[in-house]
């Protein structure tokens, strides 16, 4: 592991790159669940009301 401020920045960018293509793989339901749970922090409850959609689906889709 190395210390160099700049080797941390190159990892950094490798993983949001990663991350965002990642992201634009899944179809968009998905990536609309992912946002609001996992980047957002919302329950599945917000999520599902959001998208009036059931809590039980906005689960399944996350765990996905």
């Amino acid at each position: 592991m190395s210390d160099d401020p700049a080797h941390a920045d190159v990892q950094v960018e490798s993983v949001r790159s990663a991350f965002l293509a990642a992201l634009q793989a899944l179809p968009p339901r998905q990536r609309v669940v992912l946002i609001l749970r996992d980047v957002l922090a919302w329950s599945a409850a917000e999520s599902a009301e959001l998208l009036d959609s059931s809590v039980a689906s906005v689960a399944s889709v996350a765990s996905v």
